[in-house]
């Protein structure tokens, strides 16, 4: 299957405007994030617990954001069947999410695997920088809430000089991708969880 099998551009061209270049960048924010989603998603299945829905709602919040809308129409089926409980419906509709979503992988991956970027590293976090980020993680929370995308922006581009290790490395970069797919429900969640465990 091809990039239109999976991708409706239009959808995703409405998302950022009309700006082909802007639409790259989010698809190639997603694709580097997908792995992730789908390896929680995986993990999670055998309980549908909060892990598990917060992972098919950020699937589902990215995948419509990049116009792949039969893909977040079925991370948007997993969600409710997690959140009601219905543990027979997550069992049934998990294996064929995770299914599609490798085979849009495969496709995302001979477009962006060419894309060579290196990450620098930030510096290390102290004991006397917690409370500070901690602080900088609830503005961003707050500017959200408001609908101040660029002082969010203006956060996360501080915090960018850390290195978060670990499981705060984890949660950092799905708060960032999550915020560079426009899911801001999902950047939200990634802060509070990150809040709490550093």
């Amino acid at each position: 299957m091809s990039m239109n099998d999976y991708v409706d551009r239009e959808a995703g061209l409405s998302v950022t405007g009309g700006d082909e270049s802007l639409l790259r960048e989010v698809m190639k924010t997603y694709w580097k994030n997908l792995d992730n989603e789908m390896n929680t998603i995986e993990a999670n299945m055998g309980t549908g617990n909060e892990a598990y829905v917060i992972a098919v709602h950020g699937l589902k919040s990215t995948s419509r954001a990049i116009g792949a809308l039969k893909l977040g129409d079925m991370a948007y089926e997993c969600e409710m069947a997690g959140r009601n409980g219905e543990m027979d419906k997550v069992q049934s509709l998990t294996p064929p999410l995770l299914e599609y979503a490798r085979g849009f992988k495969a496709v995302l991956d001979n477009e962006f695997s060419g894309d060579n970027e290196s990450d620098s590293e930030g510096r290390q976090i102290t004991d006397a920088e917690v409370p500070h980020i901690k602080q900088r993680l609830k503005d961003i929370i707050a500017a959200l809430g408001e609908y101040d995308c660029d002082r969010a922006e203006e956060i996360l581009d501080e915090l960018d000089e850390y290195e978060f290790e670990g499981g705060a490395g984890d949660l950092y970069e799905n708060m960032s991708d999550a915020f560079e797919s426009f899911d801001y429900d999902g950047c939200r969640d990634a802060a509070e969880a990150l809040g709490e465990i550093l």
